[in-house]
């Protein structure tokens, strides 16, 4: 009877364990347009290696206009051309990815502020639209944004929908986006990871009764 309980009482345990395991939120890397590995802003001119735009490179543009919110040492404008003076009318798709590889997706939540000329028309995650953009001549101040949905395990693809609205030149058009926050919880272990040591732990029960039994 007392060898039962022990084997109830390591079941008991072992499950708990695969519950009671705590899990924490954790950072994960998203980065902003216009800058490097480690977050500092790339040279004028340069290609932007975690962005694209229509499935080609991202410029750091030489020069912006003066109407433009000013590059800063957290960010920059990202164009289709290097000088971003000039681009045809039409929708402009810039593009990054992410990883959420060991954290749970259905916890990640990415908040920032993004500016674009002419204007933001959607952001998606993984090909799912967020409802999220900007009115049009709005590229003098920022727009806060927060995406808590539409993650997946793994790998992730976060795209900007720009629209460039007019075919008069000059006619430049950008995009720049900043992260404040990018957090996800770390995945909890399968409870059947927990309920391997219960072997162990039924071991341990059958010593203690041959010593209450000694």
């Amino acid at each position: 009877m007392r060898f039962t309980r022990n084997i109830a009482s390591a079941l008991f345990l072992a499950t708990s364990l695969a519950v009671a395991i705590p899990v924490s939120a954790a950072p994960f890397t998203i980065y902003n347009t216009g800058v490097d590995n480690s977050n500092t802003t790339l040279p004028l001119g340069s290609i932007d290696s975690h962005w694209t735009v229509n499935g080609a490179s991202a410029f750091v543009p030489t020069t912006i206009p003066t109407v433009w919110i000013p590059e800063s040492a957290t960010s920059t404008w990202l164009s289709p051309t290097s000088d971003a003076s000039h681009s045809p009318s039409g929708l402009y798709v810039y593009t990054t990815t992410f990883s959420l590889a060991g954290l749970n997706p259905g916890t990640a939540t990415i908040n920032g502020r993004f500016t674009s000329d002419n204007s933001t028309v959607d952001f998606l995650i993984n090909g799912v639209p967020l409802n999220i953009n900007s009115p049009a001549l709005n590229f003098d101040k920022w727009t806060p944004f927060s995406i808590t949905n539409g993650f997946i395990a793994g790998t992730n693809t976060l795209s900007v929908q720009v629209n460039n609205s007019s075919d008069l030149a000059p006619n430049p058009t950008a995009f720049r986006l900043e992260i404040t926050s990018a957090n996800a919880s770390a995945s909890a272990p399968e409870p059947s990871a927990a309920l391997l040591i219960l072997p162990g732990l039924a071991l341990a029960g059958i010593a203690l009764r041959r010593k209450a039994n000694m």
